[in-house]
């Protein structure tokens, strides 16, 4: 092989790789400027990803959905679609579980965990909110803090489009959590 071909070949490759990356940070920024806001109530825990830092992991109150066990069985591990709506204070609920991408509406794709006494229970794809590593304990202690059940005050703002979602923000004590951050300077 030549010392042009090899070249060529290396050139080729890296250019492959910076189009994929492109091409997912472009769909993140296109769901977040186009797709439609929900607003999701959860509950925390503060742990550590070795490679992307410091973070605030999400656990959403609605995630389960009940089915007709006799007609419907979704597999463990198995991808699905859940239909969003929302209820009279602007929150999302699920409407459906579906095992096929719907026409229309929001919706988002699923990880199905199980399936047990006519109850699906499933996985969001947006269960990290990412902050400075200097930030992230701190947001974990006041989200603690304001996060009881119930609350409509702190929730975490989610953009949908196509059956992707990106997170938005994290609302603190009905502030985004920068905002939560600097007003409640800590103990």
């Amino acid at each position: 092989m030549t010392a042009f071909l090899r070249r060529a070949l290396y050139t080729g490759a890296v250019i492959a790789q910076l189009a994929v990356l492109g091409l997912m940070i472009r769909g993140s920024e296109v769901t977040l400027t186009t797709g439609s806001r929900c607003l999701f109530r959860t509950a925390p825990v503060d742990p550590v990803d070795v490679f992307r830092g410091k973070y605030v992991a999400l656990s959403f109150s609605n995630m389960s959905f009940a089915v007709d066990t006799a007609t419907v069985h979704f597999r463990t591990g198995r991808k699905a679609y859940a239909v969003i709506g929302r209820d009279t204070g602007g929150f999302a609920t699920v409407t459906g579980l579906l095992a096929r991408k719907p026409d229309s509406g929001d919706y988002v794709k699923v990880a199905i965990a199980y399936q047990y006494g006519g109850k699906v229970t499933f996985r969001y794809p947006f269960d990290k909110y990412f902050l400075d590593e200097n930030k992230a304990a701190r947001a974990e202690q006041l989200y603690r803090k304001y996060n009881v059940r119930g609350s409509k005050d702190t929730y975490a703002a989610v953009r949908l489009k196509d059956g992707n979602a990106v997170i938005e923000d994290l609302v603190i004590g009905g502030l985004p959590v920068k905002k939560a951050l600097q007003d409640d300077p800590g103990e």
